[in-house]
């Protein structure tokens, strides 16, 4: 994912996915250049915390479509 060049979306939604993979789908979608739209809605998880993704996003200028429907956002992650 993180030098892939030709994909466009990512549907990883209605998965669990531990924090710590989540930190790494995050790292490598700071330095994707073709991604445009990231789903995920719907991870099952208590909560997560989304501090690595808003880090990505910073870099990120190819996506412009992110769904985070039904998501649990834990405090820590949306400071």
């Amino acid at each position: 994912l993180k030098k892939n060049k030709s994909l466009e979306r990512l549907d990883i939604g209605q998965f669990f996915i531990a924090q710590a993979s989540f930190d790494l789908i995050a790292n490598a979608i700071e330095f994707n250049t073709s991604l445009n739209h990231l789903y995920l809605g719907n991870i099952t998880r208590s909560s997560l915390n989304v501090k690595s993704l808003a880090t990505a996003l910073k870099s990120n200028t190819s996506l412009t479509e992110l769904d985070m429907e039904n998501c649990h956002i834990n405090e820590l992650g949306v400071k």
